[in-house]
């Protein structure tokens, strides 16, 4: 999953790598390796697939908040469900859902169809947490795998 954490850290380390790198030589040499490393993590299938699988996970959530924005399938005073977690296994996006007081697995599975519409997905199973009645997994999976 993309975290802005994850993200700010990995420009900070490039940053002074490309400035160390840079010290050691001219600009011109720092440049073209850091070009080169990032052409090459690019260029390695594993990357490139990581990437879409990732991509796919933040389109399907964000399609499932656009959903829940525009439907009842919120509280009454209109706040949604929280998308705490987004994983990709397989050809599925699994989302782990914090309900709010107000909303119910029943009225998750009555948007199935919706959610299925919303999200372009083959088929949408929910799971009830064994523990902890307010959360509920979201499966969705994907028509074309990932």
């Amino acid at each position: 999953m993309f975290r802005w954490r994850t993200e700010a850290t990995a420009l900070c380390l490039l940053a002074l790598v490309t400035a160390q790198v840079a010290a050691w030589t001219d600009g011109v040499t720092a440049a073209m390796a850091v070009v080169g490393v990032a052409l090459a993590c690019m260029a390695t299938s594993w990357v490139r697939q990581e990437i879409v699988r990732q991509v796919v996970a933040v389109v399907v959530r964000h399609r499932f908040q656009g959903l829940a924005k525009r439907t009842s399938m919120r509280t009454p005073k209109g706040r949604l469900p929280l998308v705490l977690r987004m994983s990709v296994e397989g050809a599925s996006v699994l989302l782990l859902l914090g309900l709010r007081s107000g909303l119910s697995l029943e009225l998750l599975e009555d948007y199935a169809a919706e959610i299925r519409t919303a999200c372009l997905a083959q088929a949408v199973v929910f799971y009830r947490h064994p523990a902890n009645g307010g959360l509920v997994t979201m499966e969705v999976v994907q028509p074309w795998g990932l």
